[in-house]
């Protein structure tokens, strides 16, 4: 019973920012609140059944008549949003403009844009897998075992992932919403722009870092994936038009690597699997020797191999990632705690005050009743 309580006191995100907004002005502006405002504010929530429901309420009250500007910030919540199609666009475009889409007739079966994003993808998932280790094989001591200058490190360590997390929100995420709300605040005087960049803005940021830096921080990393499959898709696009117009070879050439066993072995390593499906087996030395030769060999069938490994160890552990991620973000999100100085302190006390008031003027209407 208790756990179904708690779920329906707690707010959506974007009644979380509200309130987060209306603290920010309260707090760093209130001259862009009227008195009398906060007063029909605290009228209309005084039928809230609990504390967080009449903060809620007021803070939707009070929204409302704050600067057209700071009414932008619930977009916050909906990134990225219209954010993952603008990504695609663009990662798409460059992908598709990797290829150049040159008179050349040859392409390198390594030194080319599906190639070189294959590897790299290949490092990505090393990394993860050996940050994932990492923290696996170095768990924490007890606390009675662990010295001062321990606890230092590791207090050193927690904040280098905090400034580096930050750096996400605030550099990228911040960025953007900081850009858009000044752009809108042109519209306003020149006295509530300066208050709302240089003040609220500001106090807002650092009151949702608190509770919503950890899911920004998951939704720009799926972001970050899906522009990867936005980046394949493009250049995987610009090898086949290319093929449209275009006869082209492929080949091998290096001046230190040029064992044929050697680049058997490198090119199974990158495209085998794709082989095995397509052909039934893996590359074989006369395989290679054909991209040796001077000429190359057709890039068709090797396009088409390169086009499966892509899709097999690019695009589905991707878009497992992005979708994990954007999952992660939605349960990662934190909600306010009331307990803060600004709601015992501001705003709940008018509420008990309030509701004394009120129950001052019913029992005088019952006694001259």
């Amino acid at each position: 019973m208790q756990k179904r309580k708690s779920k329906r006191n707690v707010f959506p995100e974007a009644q979380d920012i509200k309130i987060l907004a209306v603290k920010a002005v309260e707090e760093n502006g209130p001259n862009l609140l009227a008195p009398m405002a906060v007063s029909s504010a605290n009228i209309y929530a005084i039928g809230a059944k609990s504390d967080r429901e009449f903060i809620a309420r007021r803070a939707s009250y009070l929204f409302k008549l704050l600067p057209e500007p700071l009414k932008h910030l619930t977009s916050v919540h909906r990134f990225p949003g219209n954010w993952v199609k603008f990504t695609l666009l663009i990662t798409f475009v460059v992908g598709l403009l990797s290829n150049y889409l040159g008179p050349s007739q040859m392409i390198h079966v390594v030194y080319n844009p599906i190639t070189i994003l294959l590897v790299w993808n290949l490092l990505v998932y090393l990394f993860f897998l050996f940050q994932a280790f990492w923290h696996i094989r170095l768990p924490r001591l007890p606390e009675r075992n662990r010295k001062p200058d321990m606890e230092t490190e590791d207090e050193e360590k927690d904040e280098h992932k905090k400034v580096s997390s930050n750096f996400l929100i605030n550099w990228i995420a911040g960025g953007i919403y900081r850009g858009l709300i000044q752009l809108k605040s042109k519209y306003v005087d020149s006295s509530t722009k300066v208050l709302i960049v240089k003040k609220i803005i500001p106090a807002f940021w650092a009151s949702y870092k608190e509770i919503g830096g950890r899911a920004m921080t998951l939704r720009l990393e799926s972001l970050l994936n899906t522009g990867a499959i936005g980046l394949l898709f493009g250049a995987l696009v610009g090898v086949y038009f290319r093929g449209l117009f275009f006869r082209y070879n492929i080949i091998w050439q290096s001046t230190f690597v040029s064992d044929p066993e050697t680049v058997k072995t490198m090119l199974n390593f990158l495209f085998g699997p794709a082989s095995l499906l397509i052909d039934g087996h893996f590359f074989t030395l006369e395989t290679v020797k054909q991209l040796m030769e001077p000429g190359g060999t057709a890039a068709g069938p090797w396009i088409h191999k390169m086009a499966l490994t892509t899709l097999l160890f690019i695009f589905v552990p991707r878009t497992i990632l992005a979708v994990y991620f954007a999952r992660k973000a939605k349960k990662s999100f934190r909600h306010i705690d009331i307990s803060q100085s600004y709601f015992t302190d501001h705003i709940l006390k008018n509420r008990e005050s309030l509701i004394g008031v009120i129950r001052e003027g019913i029992r005088e209407i019952i006694s001259k009743k």
